[in-house]
């Protein structure tokens, strides 16, 4: 992404293609790091506690 930025490469299609990409690769990443905690999917800001 930043080669296409910094050489300036006019490519909407390109751009929007890297974009997906990055974006999935960005929710398996997180995906994997809530599996190692041990937390539930979805954003923290949703989780519902429980109070004993």
């Amino acid at each position: 992404m930043e080669r296409f930025v910094r050489d300036r490469i006019g490519d909407p299609d390109g751009w929007s293609a890297l974009l997906e990409n990055q974006r999935v690769a960005r929710e398996k990443y997180y995906a994997t790091a809530r599996r190692d905690v041990a937390l539930p999917p979805g954003h923290s800001g949703r989780f519902q506690f429980n109070h004993d």
